[in-house]
């Protein structure tokens, strides 16, 4: 989802309903033909409604810039979770074809267990 910030006041009329400077989302929902070609359904929180029209020349695309450590802890947070899936497979793997219970319920209780223990990086 795009942030932007609005480059100059949008008006409905002569009434300003949005000030220069204001920071607006791109609005991905349906917008049933409510803009024209020319603008792009905004919000002021991230998947909100209600959207409004705004002219693109008006915009101003924010680009967030991350620190390294914000960068680092991603790529950990990543390498977690890869390792947590390759784990995963390994279990699926060993109980393949398996027809004995205990072991099945063993195996169910160890990723059960995997999921839980890992579930901040797993949900990012």
């Amino acid at each position: 989802m795009k942030k932007f910030e609005l480059n100059e006041d949008v008006t409905i009329g002569s009434s300003i309903v949005m000030k220069k400077g204001t920071e607006v989302y791109e609005y991905e929902g349906a917008t049933y033909g409510c803009c024209s070609g020319n603008e792009l359904p905004c919000t002021m929180e991230p998947g909100k409604t209600p959207f409004i029209g705004i002219d693109k020349d008006k915009l101003t695309e924010i680009t967030e810039v991350k620190s390294a450590h914000e960068v680092l802890d991603e790529i950990a947070d990543i390498d977690k979770a890869l390792a947590v899936n390759l784990k995963l497979m390994e279990i699926l793997l060993r109980v393949q074809g398996c027809d004995d219970i205990d072991t099945l319920i063993e195996a169910f209780e160890e990723a059960l267990t995997l999921l839980k223990d890992n579930r901040d990086a797993l949900s990012k």
